[in-house]
């Protein structure tokens, strides 16, 4: 019993972009996408932590150098906490403004006057089923890649 699973699907490519070899059984391959997906947000935020500090470690001396910022300790940390908050609330609204505009973009492309172009592949089987059926038989089905 084997299930397919396209080379070309999102999940087969953020596997592949941290491991060399993929799972062999379905069983273990969800755990392992949603591993790696909580694993790309967390360096996104360290990254965005480490330039942030890096930046005010830049920008700080300069404006203490020119006389706008205090080098008191209370402006420091309550810079760093701010510029921190700030930007992540700023990605949160970009992700949010980037979701309204793709929602946007899908009811245009629906309600469009054109008719839709048809679909040559064939669906694949889901691969959500396929878990559920495999815990229930508790049997882990081999995966094959294509």
């Amino acid at each position: 019993m084997n299930h397919k699973i396209n080379k070309d699907s999102w999940h087969y490519n953020l596997i592949m972009r941290y491991l060399t070899t993929p799972p062999k059984s379905l069983c273990v391959y969800p755990y392992t996408v949603i591993f790696f997906m909580l694993l790309s947000i967390v360096l996104v935020l360290v990254a965005i932590t480490v330039i942030l500090l890096v930046g005010y470690a830049v920008i700080a001396p300069t404006l203490v150098m020119l006389g706008f910022m205090d080098i008191s300790w209370k402006t420091n940390a309550a810079a760093i906490i701010t510029s921190l908050v700030s930007v992540y609330i700023g990605c949160i609204m970009f992700y949010l403004y980037c979701r309204d505009r793709y929602r946007i973009y899908k009811n245009k492309k629906f309600f469009s006057d054109e008719p839709p172009k048809p679909k040559p592949k064939p669906k694949q089987s889901n691969m959500i089923v396929a878990i559920i059926k495999a815990k229930k038989e508790k049997i882990c089905p081999r995966i094959e890649y294509v």
